[in-house]
């Protein structure tokens, strides 16, 4: 069966795509050529003059030539400058400190991936982590969306990620985010990171602040890079080579990459390769889900052979689909970059930069079959359907006639066939012309266009409808062979009466007697998913000194931008009737949006050098605002207003104050409120949940009287069905925030540096699907939970699934619906403190140096709704809205050069906190409302020594100018502190790879 349900008819294949990116590039190009010599032409006639004498006409034009030839090159020189968060050339924001990232600290990591890199920054939610697979994208093509402080989650990520100043195209399955790791890190000349709201400049996205990935403009010659990387069970490999050239007045650049790291699975690591951590003090995440089934009968469990009696513990599998002893921790990621940049000075008018890069990352991660459980009816039951309903092969207690079968398909069918195959290629290029006029002013005309596919396959998982037909003759777990395979209709599929041709016997180690035909079926379950991003950018931008004041120039900027982005997504999975080539349904999705923006900024010097006085050297007002109209929600109005102080020379504070907004994600809103994550039927949000008997509709189901205060839904007595997916009702989130800091650089020690700023704020409005318990707590999400009494009806059930795809069985009589689509479900108070201490010396035995940086965070508040309760999830992980806000984290780096060596000791730490799913008792004081689940577990700190050290050949020696490096990250080989999760770690906050060791070696000409 096929189910057809497309939005845009003319939706381009992948190939036509990519044509029309490539064609939209180009033309972009062209564009921007002739605007270049037309205006270079202009430049040349007005700066021409009039001459009678020939030969003094040739010797003008020659010196003018040459003026201009050296005019032109200062100008080149001048656009390398990038400035992250002000609209100004060549300065520093105002009211901010930037957290930079320099070329030898990227060397220092021994990086392959940008995702590397920024896992040594502490402020980043990726600090300390494998620095592999999706990290804070939470999307199956394996992206990565680095967070500043834990604001936000994958559905609000409030940072903003650039390159070179500019937006990239998105990419994503499930999310539309920029992924950083399209650049590599040989190309990379640094990275600045803003932890400042930055909506006043950048628009969208910026609450937290800015991620700025600076690339190399400047490099003559040739340079070749070449890493392995081995650790117990793991490897990795890098090559890159990078090539500039100058040529008069243009500068050329050519990076090619490749880097691959291996899979980790979770069977090399001890503390993941058992679901049951009891001994540790934690939970048993094996289920009764085996390989010959278990069964339940009434509230206990068996085990094959059935004749043992009743079962005390759960021996098998873990109690998450996805997750398996023969899955991956890390999937396998291979990835090929490229990135090509050209800067030409006209002349000293006009002056243009354009760069083109291209990424192609393929990830392929091992997991599970899957599971499935229904009931079973044997010889003297009485199925609904009739006696064609009872199994052949049944099997289970002595006596037992029907019962519930929990089976797992990873002992029959083969560990390790199941797999998700899933990768990203992105084109994307950027233009930029500069024309130089009058006094010191500048015009910019700037394009960025680009088109990212993502794809994602999933094989040889367990077709759950193919196993239930095969169990009891339907499509259900209950066994009714009434109840419609696909909600909203009269389609009930059945395959009775079963006999050993149609039956499947999962009391059989070997499933013997079933056939082969039915075998096969039980794989016949792929997933498809593609989804093509395009993004087209304009930006116009003029700037330069207004007027002067005692303290100096008054600068003025004034710019504007349009954004153009679009989705098309193809999804393809099975409809629950049976093997997915007999039963598919096939979706088609088209939406984007589009946003025109007015921006500027002024930078007034209050007091300067001409105005100076006793603890006033200089006193710097900045205040910059921008309005964005969004096509689908809305118009947003942020300002914001920085002030620089110097008291004295090697003293600067400084404060800000902005407002800033995230637009809804795309993939949150989808095409009318549908995409692929879309989907009705069974989930794990509503399990076991305590409500109140006052709720709406509670009185009336099973179980919950007058005479109980408590009722308990989500389970098998009281099923239900939850709704998944965007919503295309979202509206912006907004945000408050300011800062107050300090940078001190004294005079009389030299080599010191000390910087430290207090950040606050207030983020309302973000996305998310909010957890049943909360929506219950809060009267503005309570309506998210309908409940039925009486059962919900087939009308109730086809308007509450309105249009999307059935996921997974529905149970034959429905008591609840809940809502899980996104929601602006959460409002958020956060503060804390940055930091970062520094001292460098020469000395007789050579240069040292020390560096400490932390982030701490002192207050992290959550609110579900306007009207729901403030509780505190400072200093905690483990809980499903946002993303880790752990307390402290901190880096210390200890560095020894001398001659051709340096060498580097560098020791990271993340401070205790808690788990907030553990099964310990929580310390902190919360409402009962939002009591922990499990009571919490405290997680110990951790602590990582990475060493480094590189030394470069003499150039008189053999290998004259080569460089050898050696990184060894966990020099102690340190394991990650138990987390009561079923692979034993926390992958928000630690690194299941154990000691590694990469050996680098770099030849430059």
């Amino acid at each position: 069966m096929q189910i057809h349900r497309q939005s845009d008819s003319h939706r381009p294949s992948s190939g036509r795509a990519f044509r029309l990116a490539r064609q939209t590039i180009g033309a972009a190009g062209i564009t921007l050529a002739l605007s270049v010599f037309g205006t270079a032409a202009f430049g040349q006639q007005a700066s021409g003059h009039t001459n009678q004498n020939p030969a003094a006409a040739n010797q003008s034009s020659k010196r003018s030539k040459a003026s201009e030839g050296t005019q032109a090159l200062k100008m080149l020189q001048l656009q390398e400058v990038v400035v992250t968060g002000t609209l100004f050339r060549n300065q520093a924001p105002v009211g901010a400190s930037l957290i930079s990232i320099g070329r030898n600290k990227i060397a220092e990591t021994g990086a392959q991936t940008m995702q590397q890199i920024l896992a040594s920054v502490p402020a980043l939610t990726s600090f300390g982590t494998a620095g592999q697979g999706q990290q804070g994208s939470f999307d199956g093509s394996g992206s990565f969306a680095p967070t500043i402080h834990g604001l936000g989650s994958s559905a609000s990520n409030g940072t903003l990620v650039l390159i070179d100043g500019h937006r990239m195209v998105p990419v994503g399955i499930n999310h539309s985010l920029p992924d950083p790791n399209i650049i590599a890190p040989l190309m990379v000349k640094s990275v600045q990171v803003l932890a400042n709201g930055a909506s006043s400049t950048y628009g969208s996205d910026a609450v937290a602040g800015v991620i700025n990935i600076i690339t190399r403009t400047k490099f003559k010659g040739f340079e070749a890079s070449g890493q392995y990387g081995f650790a117990n069970g793991y490897n990795t490999q890098n090559g890159g080579v990078l090539w500039g050239d100058t040529f008069g007045n243009t500068s050329v650049l050519v990076s090619l990459n490749y880097e691959r790291r291996s899979a980790l699975a979770a069977s090399q690591r001890a503390f993941s390769a058992n679901p049951n951590h009891t001994a540790q003090g934690g939970a048993n995440f094996a289920n009764y889900e085996c390989g010959p089934a278990g069964v339940q009968v009434g509230h206990s469990f068996y085990l094959y052979p059935y004749t043992n009696g009743p079962a005390t513990t759960a021996p098998c599998g873990y109690s998450l689909g996805f997750a398996s002893a023969a899955g991956d921790l890390l999937p396998e990621e291979a990835r090929t970059n490229a990135m090509i940049k050209i800067s030409h000075a006209v002349n000293r008018h006009v002056s243009f930069d354009g760069d083109l890069v291209y990424s192609n990352d393929s990830v392929h991660t091992a997991t599970a079959r899957g599971a499935v459980s229904a009931v079973a009816y044997g010889p003297g039951s009485s199925p609904p359907g009739g006696p064609g309903q009872i199994n052949p092969f049944f099997q289970g207690p002595p006596g037992v006639t029907q019962e519930t079968v929990y089976f797992d398909g990873d002992p029959l069918l083969g560990v390790g066939g199941a797999e998700q195959n899933a990768g990203v290629k992105t084109i994307m290029a950027n233009a930029r012309m500069y024309v130089n006029f009058g006094d010191h002013w500048q015009a910019t005309v700037g394009t960025t266009v680009g088109q990212s596919n993502s794809q994602f396959d999933q094989l040889g998982g367990l077709c759950t409808s193919c196993a239930i037909l095969g169990i009891n003759g339907t499509t259900n777990p209950g066994g009714n062979p009434l109840t419609p395979s696909i909600p909203g209709t009269t389609t009930a599929v059945t395959s009775l009466p079963l006999t050993t041709s149609n039956a499947l016997n999962v009391w059989s180690p070997t499933a013997a007697g079933t056939s082969p035909a039915m075998l096969a079926e039980l794989t016949d379950s792929a997933v498809t998913q593609n989804v093509e991003q395009e993004m087209k950018d304009v930006t116009v931008k003029l700037d330069g000194p207004m007027f002067h004041l005692p303290g100096g120039s008054v600068q003025g900027a004034l710019g504007a931008e349009y954004q153009h982005y679009r989705i098309n997504e193809e999804f393809n999975q099975p409809n629950n009737t049976g093997p997915a080539h007999l039963g598919t349904e096939s979706f088609l999705y088209n939406w984007g949006r589009d946003v025109k923006s007015v921006y500027a900024e002024v930078l007034i010097p209050i007091v300067g050098h001409d105005n100076q006085a006793t603890l006033l050297r200089e006193l710097t007002l900045d205040v910059s605002g921008r309005i964005d109209d969004y096509s689908d929600v809305g118009s947003t109005k942020n300002p914001r207003f920085a002030i620089n102080w110097k008291p004295v020379q090697s003293l600067t504070v400084r404060a800000d104050y902005s407002r800033s907004f995230a637009a809804p994600n795309l993939m949150s809103t989808g095409d009318g409120g549908l995409d692929a994550q879309s989907g009705f039927g069974g989930g794990s949000v509503v399990n076991s949940l305590s409500i109140p008997n006052t709720f709406p509709g509670a009185i009336g189901l099973p179980g919950c009287t007058a005479a109980t205060p408590q009722c308990v839904i989500g389970t098998p007595q009281v099923p239900g069905v939850q709704l998944n997916g965007p919503n295309a009702k979202l509206k912006p989130e907004t945000g408050k925030s300011w800062s107050l800091g300090f940078g001190w650089n004294p005079r009389r020690i030299a080599g010191l540096h000390v910087d430290a700023t207090y950040w606050n704020v207030q983020y309302d409005g973000m996305i998310t699907s909010p957890l049943a318990q909360f929506a219950v707590s809060s009267p503005q999400l309570s309506p998210l939970l309908t409940l039925y009494p009486n059962g919900a009806t087939p009308a109730q059930l086809a308007a509450a699934e309105d249009g999307a795809p059935q996921l997974g069985a529905v149970p034959s009589t429905v008591y609840w619906i809940y809502n899980f689509e996104q929601q602006n479900a959460i409002n958020l108070k956060a503060d804390g403190i940055d930091g970062d201490i520094g001292y460098m010396r020469s000395t007789s035995i050579g240069t040292l140096s020390a560096d400490l940086s932390e982030s701490l965070k002192l207050k992290m508040l959550q609110q579900f709704g306007s009207g729901g309760q403030w509780f505190s999830v400072l200093n905690t992980d483990g809980y499903n809205t946002t993303f880790p806000s752990n307390e402290l984290s901190a880096s210390l780096d200890l560095g020894w050069a001398r001659g051709n060596w340096n060498v580097h000791l560098i020791t990271d730490y993340e401070g205790s906190y808690y788990n907030w799913n553990g099964a310990h008792p929580f310390p902190l004081k919360l409402s009962s409302s939002f009591t922990p689940i499990g009571g919490g577990q405290g997680i110990p700190s951790l602590t990582i020594v990475n060493a480094y050290a590189t030394y470069i050949f003499p150039r008189h020696s053999l290998l004259g100018g080569t460089q050898v490096s050696l990184t060894v990250d966990n020099l102690f080989d340190t394991n990650p502190p138990f987390y009561n999760t079923a692979f034993g770690y926390d992958g928000n906050a630690a690194n299941p790879i154990g000691r590694m060791a990469t050996i680098a070696v770099t030849e430059r000409w």
